[in-house]
């Protein structure tokens, strides 16, 4: 949880440096004053969360994941793949959506969810394609480049279905007020349930 956090405040920085460079101040007398209502709790920890997951944009972070992973950069770039059009339509499975958020005091529980891939349904799939193709086609003198441009062949092909399975995953969120501030409070068990839930092993 804390690489998104890093990440989020990096570009908000970024972010924040542009828009200063490009703000103009009203002329003298023209100046409106304008209150601003406070936002409630639930609000200002639902723009946390908007941020510390990029839910705006999460799928652009999906898929400059992907194009780090240097094995299947490596796969893909041997076989012929095209690697932005597969990373673009994995990536654009990917959804969050914020549910209740519930305030007790200095505590609250945000709940969200992930729509994500259905790794163990696209690997039966892909199963069904793979013998599909081998019952129907002469493949004793498949080279291996062949057989992984195969492979990413059919893969391209699951991933960009309309059909492609997809699950939700359910989290909670746990935040703690400190100083006035609504904070995450950091969760290993989270962090591991929404790792593996992208189909990424704790060592990526």
């Amino acid at each position: 949880m804390k690489k998104y956090l890093s990440i989020v405040l990096a570009l908000t920085l970024i972010l924040t440096v542009f828009a200063g460079c490009g703000a103009k101040s009203a002329p003298e007398g023209k100046q409106k004053k304008t209150e601003l209502t406070p936002k409630s709790d639930e609000q200002l920890i639902k723009d946390d969360l908007l941020k510390a997951f990029s839910m705006d944009n999460y799928d652009e972070m999906v898929a400059v994941g992907l194009k780090q992973d240097a094995e299947f950069v490596a796969v893909a770039e041997e076989a012929g793949l095209d690697i932005d059009e597969y990373v673009n339509a994995f990536a654009s499975k990917y959804k969050w959506d914020i549910g209740d958020i519930s305030v007790d005091g200095d505590k609250a529980l945000a709940k969200i969810t992930m729509t994500c891939p259905d790794f163990e349904k696209m690997d039966v799939i892909f199963d069904q394609k793979l013998d599909d193709y081998m019952a129907n086609n002469d493949t004793s003198n498949l080279s291996e480049s062949d057989a992984k441009k195969l492979v990413c062949d059919i893969m391209l092909e699951i991933v960009k279905a309309d059909d492609l399975p997809l699950k939700l995953e359910d989290f909670n969120i746990d935040y703690s007020k400190e100083d006035g501030t609504w904070k995450m409070v950091d969760s290993p068990e989270v962090e591991k349930a929404m790792i593996e839930a992208q189909g990424v092993s704790e060592a990526n």
